[in-house]
């Protein structure tokens, strides 16, 4: 069994809506399934966290691509101050 310190808003919301997941998570900790637009959001950041990092353009995800010219000032900043 799992032993926790807090409590966080997210928790009480979930305890609210489905006790049986809080209590699998929380206390046996068990780990929840990803929603889909968790994983999206996760991957668009890996992506341009590893562009930004000195990644390539090509890997960067289909959603980031539109803030390309952003992305590029963000990287040419970031030369500078290294």
């Amino acid at each position: 069994m799992k032993s926790f310190t807090h409590v966080s808003a997210s928790q009480v919301s979930t305890f609210l809506s489905c006790e049986r997941q809080w209590w699998w998570n929380k206390v046996f900790g068990l780990p929840t399934k990803q929603k889909p637009s968790a994983a999206l959001g996760e991957a668009v950041h890996v992506s341009i966290e590893t562009y930004l990092g000195g990644g390539d353009e090509g890997a960067l995800h289909a959603v980031a691509r539109p803030a390309l010219s952003t992305l590029r000032r963000l990287r040419a900043v970031a030369d500078l101050e290294v």
